[in-house]
Order: C-alpha cells, then structure tokens, then sequence
C-alpha cells in the first residue's frame, strides 16, 4: 500500500472518531488532544493534518456533503413529470440531512457559524459545486425548457437549498416541529418550480 493511500486512511479516521466525539460531545468540550487520543493518533498526526477544531469540522462538513452525493442517482427525464422530479430530489436532500447523527452535527456547525469568527463562510460556495448531480439535473432542466434560464445552475440550486432550508431544515433543527410531510415536499417543490420554472 502507498503512503498516500495509508495517509488518507488515517486522515479518514481522524474524521470519523471526530464526528463520534462532537456529536457526542459537543463542539466546544473535546480538546485536540483528547481527539488525538481517541482517534488512536498522535497529536502530530492530528495537527499534520487539521491545525484546529475548525479545520476538522471543515472536513467534516465536507464529507457530509460527499455522502449525500454518493447516494444521488436521479437524471433529468424529459417524459417524467418535473414536478415528480423536484419532490425526489427534495426528498433525497431531507432524508440524508434529517438523519439523527446528521442533525447533531448540524447544529453544531450551525451554532460555530452563528459565532461569526469567519467560520465556514468561504466553503459555501464550494459545498454548493459538490453538488454535481443536482447541478447537471437543474442544466437539462433548463436546457429542455423546464426551468428559466435567467439563472446559472448554481444560483437556482443555492436558491432550491434555500427553500429546503427554511421551510424544511431549520424548523426541525430548532425543534419547531420532528418530520418533514410529504405535502411540505411536494409545497416546496410547487414553489421552487413556480418561480424558477418558466
């Protein structure tokens, strides 16, 4: 085995100890060095690879995004409803982020945000481009006369994750209500295509 492939397998299991412990435990609680300690490294190890907490977070938000995606298998029809569409695509995006573990660590990366120390501010843009099926679902759509073509794909699908977030995510994230409907869905999806549709 390469190095590189060894490097990268302990990196991977900095992150996952690291999820464990902050969902756990919290954000603030765990030092570096108790991380290191759980995660069986060094603390030389740990700081070769993440120079503080934030940084794993980073990469932990990271991962939560490459998660998502490798479980998305939707492609754009042409003879399937658009609207059947969008609610798939909804409906994969609250299942993933809506799972317990998930939940526990949003709100941890929510409340370091709301610190306003800079904090995961410059990922935003690079979390929405990992979102590479989804970007490729909303260009055919377009393509095909579905969606408007007014906006680039990235700012109607920054704008799709803003419905799903404030009509979905945040009420069950600040315990406004435990579920998400299949009528929330389908709601969302109606007012998505409503005004980015054509």
């Amino acid at each position: 085995m390469s190095p590189e492939i060894k490097q990268m397998s302990k990196k991977d299991e900095i992150i996952s100890a690291s999820i464990e412990i902050f969902v756990n435990e919290g954000f603030d609680r765990p030092t570096m060095d108790s991380i290191a300690s759980r995660a069986g490294v060094s603390k030389r190890t740990l700081y070769k690879y993440f120079p503080n907490k934030h940084a794993l977070l980073d990469d932990i938000l990271i991962q939560l995004v490459d998660e998502k995606q490798s479980g998305l298998n939707f492609k754009y029809s042409k003879e399937e409803d658009i609207l059947i569409q969008v609610q798939g695509i909804i409906k994969h995006k609250t299942d993933h982020i809506l799972c317990p573990s998930n939940l526990k660590l949003a709100k941890i990366i929510l409340s370091e945000a709301l610190k306003g120390e800079g904090f995961l501010k410059d990922m935003l843009e690079e979390v929405l481009k990992t979102e590479k099926v989804t970007l490729e679902w909303i260009q055919h759509a377009q393509d095909d006369g579905k969606l408007s073509k007014e906006e680039e794909p990235l700012i109607v699908l920054d704008f799709l994750n803003e419905l799903v977030n404030g009509i979905i995510f945040f009420p069950i994230l600040f315990g406004k209500k435990d579920n998400v409907t299949d009528k929330e869905i389908e709601d969302v999806a109606k007012m998505f295509l409503f005004l980015k549709g054509v």
